[in-house]
This record gives structure tokens, C-alpha cells and sequence, in this order.
């Protein structure tokens, strides 16, 4: 028996509890879950990506400030996602200003085919989308002159998310 100091818990409720807080903290890879919970966040900002030298001596002084929201190492140097205004006081040129959009829900890296619903939706209405998946969120950035349309696909998908799930689980 132990002392009176220490946890009475059932170890095997212990490790269930401990197994699905693990798994939870790895997001939802049911595909009706993410549509139906997905919801979009538009943000505030306006977004450009950038190419940035490699070296930050010959960064304009406003990238040494920067904080992007968006890294990516490539061949061809580093792309950043920042505001627009960032870029602009920078004086550094882009081709086309986003608009991003925040899916709230906890989605998992390996959930198969929620992304390819989105996007598949979205070029049924010609628009474009870059996704930037994170831990715990996906990451939409669609051009600024097509994000009402891009939030009512969004919004659409969201309301069907079940149905959607139904239609698969039937196929």
C-alpha cells in the first residue's frame, strides 16, 4: 500500500488519460471534424512574400526589424511572408498582396485530404491559395481582391463539413 502522501489514481486510468491528451495535442485528422470546425480567422494585415538576401548586411533596414510571419529556406535564398507595409517601407518589390486566413482548428500534420478539399473548392472559383501548414493550424493566403469570396467557400465547406464527411464515408 502506499502512503498517505501519495496519488491513489488507477495507473491504467493514468496512462489512458496521459495516451489521449498525447494524441490530442497532435490535432484532428478526421476529415468532417476539420471542415466542420475549421473556423476561418481572417486577419488584419495584408501580406507579401519576399525573397531576402543572405545576408543581413545588405538587408534595408527595415528587414532587420521585421518579424515575418513565414520562413522558408529554398534554393534560390530565404522567402518570407510579411505584412505589406513591411516590404514597403523596405522599398523591396513583390508581385501580389494576400490576405490571410487562420483555420482555428487543431488540425493533425498527417490528416489526409482536408487541404485538398479547401483548395480544390477554392480553384472551382479560380482562386488562388498558398497554404502554410504549422503545428497546430493551417494557414491560408489568398490575393486581397478575392478574400470575400475565398471566406464565403470557407464559410460554405464549414456549414457542409458533415455532409461532406458523409459523402466520403459512403464512397
Amino acid at each position: 500500500m502506499g502512503d498517505a502522501g501519495e496519488s491513489s489514481s488507477d495507473p491504467l486510468a493514468e496512462s489512458l488519460a496521459q495516451a489521449a491528451e498525447a494524441l490530442s495535442s497532435r490535432g484532428t485528422s478526421d476529415l468532417g471534424t476539420l471542415l466542420s470546425d475549421m473556423g476561418p480567422v481572417l486577419l488584419d494585415d495584408e501580406f507579401v512574400y519576399l525573397t531576402v538576401p543572405d545576408d543581413p548586411e545588405e538587408w534595408p533596414d527595415a528587414l532587420t526589424q521585421a518579424e515575418p510571419i513565414g520562413t522558408f529556406r529554398e534554393e534560390e535564398g530565404e522567402s518570407w511572408i510579411v505584412a505589406r507595409s513591411v516590404a514597403d517601407e523596405a522599398e523591396m518589390t513583390y508581385d501580389v498582396v494576400f490576405r490571410g486566413i487562420t483555420l482555428s482548428v487543431h488540425s493533425s500534420l498527417t490528416a489526409i485530404g482536408f487541404l485538398a478539399v479547401l483548395t480544390f473548392a477554392l480553384s472551382e472559383q479560380g482562386i488562388a491559395v498558398n497554404v502554410v501548414s504549422a503545428t497546430y493550424h493551417d494557414h491560408l493566403f489568398v490575393p486581397k481582391e478575392r478574400v470575400r469570396e475565398t471566406m464565403a467557400v470557407l464559410k460554405g465547406l464549414q456549414a457542409g463539413g458533415s455532409e461532406i464527411q458523409k459523402d466520403v464515408e459512403q464512397a
